[in-house]
């Protein structure tokens, strides 16, 4: 009888033991948390400027007369070559004219920051934008065709429509474009001595 409520004994210390550890188990509980942020720093500074130039539009409509500003800022000087948005604009040359005659040349900076290394953005430039003297209503435009894109920054190169920030997530590119005379039937010249301007927008997005 001793024996048996001995063994008694020990089942219960055993069971005793096992819900002693059993009770040393605890649960912790921590949150779980992720913030978007989809934004891209991109700023612009500086114009695009083609100097000071001769023009003369030809009143008769398709055609026009071209000068243009190369993207890559090796290209000092403003090239009489084209592109296939301003060649199909302007037939042909008729009696239109531009020149130039002096000033400096700019071209815009953009400038790309707060993304993530190495990513590829695409970029998307204008197609045309017009160019108007605003303390002369009713003069002839110009028109800005043939948008191109250089980046200086990292590995220099063309721009076509993407563009890669380096491991800091930055990356610069300047502009360059195609100006026309206007090739549309137009009542008036153009006015000397006030400036010719008109608004470029760029665009960076995620792919």
């Amino acid at each position: 009888m001793k024996k048996r409520s001995q063994i008694t004994q020990a089942a219960v210390l055993a069971v005793a033991g096992l819900s002693s550890l059993t009770a040393m188990a605890e649960t912790a509980t921590v949150s779980a948390t992720v913030t978007v942020d989809n934004s891209i720093d991109f700023t612009a500074t500086g114009t695009m400027n083609f100097g000071t130039l001769r023009a003369k539009a030809d009143n008769t409509g398709t055609n026009c007369a071209y000068l243009t500003l190369v993207a890559n800022p090796a290209t000092t000087t403003l090239q009489s070559t084209a592109g296939a948005n301003t060649t199909a604009n302007c037939g042909n040359t008729g009696g239109s004219t531009l020149q130039a005659v002096g000033g400096t040349i700019a071209r815009p900076t953009f400038t790309i920051g707060g993304v993530a290394g190495f990513t590829t953005l695409a970029v998307t430039l204008p197609t045309e934008v017009e160019l108007t003297a605003a303390l002369a209503p009713g003069a002839a435009s110009f028109y800005l065709r043939d948008f191109t894109a250089y980046k200086t920054s990292g590995t220099p190169g063309a721009v076509t429509s993407t563009v890669q920030v380096d491991g800091t997530g930055a990356a610069t590119f300047v502009l360059g474009a195609t100006l026309a005379t206007d090739g549309e039937a137009s009542t008036s010249g153009y006015e000397d001595s006030i400036p010719y301007s008109g608004d470029i927008e760029v665009e960076v997005a995620y792919q």
